[in-house]
């Protein structure tokens, strides 16, 4: 059990700034958006209570000067933010020159749609992916740091390094810490990683804390071929930011479109799949298609309002289950490694961190039961793996699976009456595109028909 009342006890120590946060968005993903589109993914965002946008942008990418100045005006129109994060590693060709990233900066960072950080008078936001072999840069983009307030994700090197990186009194005003937001082999996710940022970070910097549902790629071209423990993952992150006993001035959620590392919370879009596309990642086989996630948004209202104030309020009673669509077991694992020696990780069989299980997350104004009944047989759930403290929140568990199924029913029972009926449409099977498992989790909620 989670205590949320820790969050008050820690309210009084914040910063001035408004707590906020923003959903990582991969703009080379969005070459055939017009302004409908970003502003349908906008709208999105907003009712799930995300602040901003935070626009991965590859250089050489030859859609961004196009794609930045639609996401902006859709921004605009919509009260939405945006800000840039320059990615490094996952430019085209070659990395960021400084003379390319301040035409940006200077052209942009003055919209009304330009995420500003409050707590210096307003300074634009602006942050990396990696880079951090070029931070030196950043003393010719941002002359003592007066211009932008730049947060980088260095994560790769660590917070002390990240916070040296740049030489002198470094260029970071504060950081991301990416590293964190996955687990290591078959542990839990806890905060151990940003607590150390936070201590290098002290009261005067601020820190960006990552939360991620998932994490499955199978990208053999991008040398990315591994997946971490990702069952509970999105509770549980939830769960650790909001008792956490300091509180990040920054949540970003990773992501809103990263198709290829498997964790978007956006809607499927078949026309922002070219990480598929042959001589791209060189992927298997699309193990997005058919694989939505737009579940993970429904109790997103819930955690922010709570993340940021302490107290949260809901309407509907809801349910979010996900799982994945085949028995680990049942085909190859292909090139897929649980952990990834990439990053100084044992590999492990990818079915030791992802077991055969469904989850479930329920949105609830107090106790009820579980019913499922999966591949012809019925279970009964009513010793939760995690309930909310005072009895109103997000009730956790997971159930195990040894056989397929085709649809399935999962109904919350209160008192004897049933106050959610959701008849899943997607089963588990035993055969898997191209004879290779796909752990990617499909993901689906329903909420109750009841107003609360």
């Amino acid at each position: 059990m989670f205590l949320h009342t820790l969050l008050l006890v820690v309210l009084g120590i914040c910063h001035v700034q408004a707590k906020a946060v923003f959903a990582s968005f991969m703009l080379v993903n969005s070459g055939s958006f017009d302004v409908a589109r970003w502003t349908a993914n906008i709208q999105l965002a907003q009712a799930a209570h995300i602040d901003a946008f935070c626009l991965n942008i590859a250089y050489g990418w030859p859609d961004n000067e196009k794609q930045i100045a639609l996401a902006f005006t859709a921004a605009s129109a919509a009260g939405f933010k945006l800000f840039f994060s320059f990615d490094y590693p996952g430019s085209i060709n070659s990395t960021w020159p400084p003379d390319s990233v301040r035409p940006l900066l200077e052209t942009y960072s003055k919209s009304p749609a330009y995420y500003q950080y409050d707590q210096y008078g307003g300074m634009p936001l602006v942050s990396t992916f990696e880079g951090s072999d070029h931070a030196a840069d950043w003393k010719i983009i941002n002359p003592n740091g007066s211009t932008y307030f730049f947060v980088p994700d260095y994560s790769s090197i660590g917070p002390g390094p990240a916070l040296a990186a740049g030489g002198g009194r470094g260029v970071a005003q504060g950081l991301v810490g990416r590293a964190a937001a996955w687990p290591t082999g078959t542990s839990n996710i806890t905060a151990i990683i940003d607590a150390s940022y936070k201590e290098m970070l002290l009261d005067d910097r601020p820190y960006m804390m990552p939360v991620s549902p998932w994490f499955f790629s199978n990208m053999p071209g991008f040398d990315r071929t591994w997946l971490w423990n990702s069952g509970d993952l999105w509770h549980q992150r939830w769960q650790v930011v909001v008792s956490l006993d300091f509180q990040p001035e920054f949540l970003q959620i990773i992501s809103w479109n990263d198709f290829g590392e498997s964790h978007y919370i956006g809607p499927l879009d078949e026309t922002q799949y070219d990480a598929f596309a042959p001589g791209r990642g060189d992927a298997p086989y699309n193990y997005v298609e058919d694989m939505p996630h737009d579940g993970w948004r429904d109790h997103l209202p819930y955690y922010i309002d709570l993340y940021k104030t302490g107290y949260a309020t809901f309407t509907r009673e809801s349910i979010v289950t996900w799982f994945r669509t085949s028995l680990g077991g049942a085909c190859a694992f292909g090139s897929t490694t649980g952990g990834t020696i990439r990053q100084s990780q044992y590999e492990n069989d990818p079915l030791l961190l992802m077991p055969d299980r469904l989850y479930f997350s329920v949105l609830l104004t107090s106790y009820a039961e579980l019913e499922v009944t999966y591949g012809g047989q019925n279970y009964s759930i009513q010793d939760w793996d995690q309930t909310p403290d005072g009895g109103v929140g997000v009730y956790h568990t997971s159930l195990a699976i040894t056989t397929t199924s085709g649809p399935w029913r999962a109904k919350v029972v209160r008192d004897g009456a049933v106050i959610i009926d959701y008849a899943v449409p997607q089963g588990v099977s035993d055969s898997c595109p191209k004879g290779i498992t796909n752990w990617n989790a499909w993901v689906g909620s329903k909420q109750g028909s009841v107003a609360t």
